[in-house]
């Protein structure tokens, strides 16, 4: 969000490709790619527009952005896990720089190595059979990190045991993009369990938003979320996830939840199958006029 204005409605960034002769101009992703830093305190990127509910603002050919202070970019520490992704040997995450490469790898899996279908279309299902553990307390202050398998063709189809540690002041926003959270999707054979997001801010133009969460038709147990911010101006979200089918012995404390479009919750916009042993305390729901067709 760039601008929000009560006449004309929000207004987002787009990235475009601008054909000069033509005088054509194509949205091409909600996500501007910048350019590789050169420093720690200037951001440039090239094509791209202010995007309204019915217009383009305009077209920028060049944009940049420089800061009073040092940007922290996250990256992978190292080209793969500690561990051998089996239950008695898991792969270990020690650092922020681990759940960025377990992002990358998961959502970067290649439709030729795609192994699950729903209907006619095929999608990736993301460490299945693999294991993760996380092995301490990790404070992603002043990161903002990508959900791993964030997209309707990368779910997250392993194991996660976050060995009742905790994951701190984690921050992750998408635009138009659906499923949004730590997880984006968990596929019926992915496990989330014994994990506590401590302050997460979680927001998104899209639907499916949730802390641990953004759609899950696997098994989410023992997490528990505090203080956390959740924001959507789609449909579909909580605390923990924005749709799930099993949550069980999970909580939400002192959380925010608002949803422009409906299917609001403390737990969860949604549960289709089983929520057990759950509780929301302290925790403030807001949802607008509601609306149909989530994913």
């Amino acid at each position: 969000l760039v601008w929000q204005n009560s006449t004309y409605g929000d207004f987002y960034t787009k990235a475009i490709t601008y054909d000069a002769e033509k005088e054509t101009l194509t949205a091409t992703a909600d996500n501007i790619t910048t350019a590789a830093a050169t420093d720690n305190r200037g951001i440039t990127w090239k094509d791209w527009s202010f995007v309204g509910a019915s217009a383009f603002y305009a077209i920028l050919t060049e944009g940049s952005l420089q800061t009073d202070f040092d940007i922290s970019y996250p990256a992978a520490g190292a080209s793969d896990f500690s561990g051998a992704g089996t239950q008695a040997d898991p792969y270990l995450i020690k650092t922020v720089g681990d759940l960025v490469l377990l992002a990358k790898k998961a959502n970067s899996i290649p439709e030729s190595e795609y192994d699950g279908t729903e209907g006619s279309n095929k999608f990736a299902k993301a460490f299945l059979g693999k294991y993760f553990r996380l092995e301490s307390d990790i404070d992603a202050q002043g990161y903002r990190l990508s959900p791993i398998a964030g997209d309707w063709a990368h779910r997250f189809a392993g194991t996660f045991d976050g060995n009742n540690h905790a994951i701190k002041n984690i921050s992750i926003a998408t635009a138009a993009t659906n499923y949004t959270g730590l997880f984006g999707r968990i596929t019926d054979e992915g496990t989330v369990r014994n994990l506590t997001l401590d302050k997460p801010s979680v927001t998104s133009r899209g639907n499916a938003v949730g802390a641990i969460a953004g759609s899950s038709t696997g098994t989410i147990d023992n997490c528990h979320t505090v203080n956390a911010y959740i924001y959507t101006d789609g449909q579909a979200a909580g605390s923990i996830a924005g749709t799930a089918s099993t949550i069980t012995n999970s909580s939400a404390t002192g959380s925010k939840v608002t949803v422009r479009k409906g299917y609001a919750g403390g737990i969860a916009g949604e549960i289709d199958k089983l929520v057990e042993n759950c509780h929301a305390e302290s925790t403030d729901v807001t949802m607008y006029s509601p609306n149909t067709g989530y994913p």
